[in-house]
């Protein structure tokens, strides 16, 4: 790469890194208000929650979040047409995952003396299952390594209209919130296969060859949430149903689990959820930073390059400042953030972090 063209993209990184750190600080500033206001459901849920009954409905409960463990059982029966399968069942998944090529590429790149570059790049090809179609056709090496585009089957989720727990009728978004996590048994629920298929642990092959897959073959695994299967609900009671609880923060506060829990426990399994998406988030949005500064220095590094071993030391500096500057502005939003949507907390805190730093300035200074 000539070093004209490398000058080019730096300039162009000059030009889009504001608005990078633009979105990334929205996009932080947006994931702490978040997290605040599910923090305040939550908390609300806590503190006003009733229990109720899984045989009678109480009417003072109205409109209210309730908890409820029980069985969930329905009448319907879902259907599979592509296989025949009629299964009593709450949900019924169907995945398909076809027999790919999969394209991996790899750079390595080399300044020169005199500020162009060499870049390397090596390509590596696998077979690997998916569940959508990987577009082989910009492969680097297309003629040995093609992929089909036909899928005789697709993914279907079949749902029941009618689910019960006790006394009370789920909402069908209630009912969309119970996962299909248990294989399908095939010895009780036999699917009907054509010509090139065939059963085995679970799964149905598509295969060309019975002996072994080739590039284009499916297979279909099918999950099920079974009929009477144990699950506990935190949900809004409305007449005889239940649904999804807003709370006064604006956050759905609905939850179902499997098994039978305690609304103590479904309440710190939600607020842990809730923590580790917003350090997720925070991951994310540092990150975003990061790259829109490294990027505004990006120039330096492509001048020095002049030098190779020039452009290794003012490289390191420009990440170094960056990640400096990162720190500085990524969680200054954070921090302001807090202030906007919990200010009596971040009061506190900034309290014992000056005594603590106090503290320590005393003890070395009394010595």
């Amino acid at each position: 790469i000539w070093f004209g063209e490398r000058i080019k993209g730096a300039l162009a990184g000059i030009v889009i890194w504001p608005v990078i750190i633009f979105f990334a600080c929205s996009f932080l500033w947006t994931n702490e208000a978040n997290n605040a206001h599910m923090i305040d459901g939550l908390n609300e849920g806590k503190s006003s929650y009733r229990e109720v009954k899984l045989d009678s409905i109480d009417p003072n409960f109205e409109n209210k979040l309730v908890h409820i463990s029980g069985n969930a059982t329905t009448s319907d029966i879902l259907n599979d047409s592509d296989f025949s399968l009629s299964v009593p069942a709450i949900k019924l998944s169907k995945k398909v995952e076809m027999y790919q090529w999969k394209e991996e590429k790899k750079q390595e790149s080399k300044d020169n003396y005199g500020g162009s570059s060499t870049t390397t790049t090596t390509y590596n090809y696998k077979k690997v299952w998916e569940d959508s179609s990987i577009d082989s056709s910009s492969f680097n090496q297309q003629a040995w390594h093609t992929n089909s585009s036909i899928w005789k089957y697709r993914d279907s989720t079949y749902s029941a209209n009618s689910v019960k727990i006790g006394a009370y009728s789920l909402t069908t978004p209630l009912i969309a919130m119970i996962e299909a996590n248990d294989p399908l048994d095939f010895t009780k629920y036999i699917p009907k296969i054509n010509t090139g298929e065939i059963v085995t642990w679970g799964t149905i092959y598509v295969w060309k060859d019975i002996s072994i897959p080739e590039i284009g073959d499916l297979r279909v695994t099918f999950t099920v949430a079974n009929n009477n299967i144990p699950i506990s609900i935190l949900g809004k009671q409305s007449a005889n149903s239940l649904g999804s609880y807003i709370a006064k923060s604006w956050s759905d506060i609905t939850r179902i689990d499997s098994g039978t829990k305690t609304a103590g426990e479904m309440f710190q399994a939600a607020e842990q959820e809730n923590t580790i998406l917003a350090w997720i988030f925070r991951v994310i949005g540092i990150i975003c930073i990061f790259i829109g500064f490294s990027l505004f220095f990006k120039i330096l590094p492509m001048l020095a390059a002049i030098i190779p071993p020039l452009s290794w030391i003012v490289g390191a500096w420009v990440a170094l400042v960056s990640l400096i500057l990162t720190v500085i502005v990524g969680w200054g939003i954070i921090v302001l953030a807090w202030f906007a949507y919990r200010p009596f907390l971040s009061v506190g805190i900034m309290i014992i972090m000056s005594l603590l730093v106090w503290g320590i300035y005393y003890k070395i200074h009394q010595k």
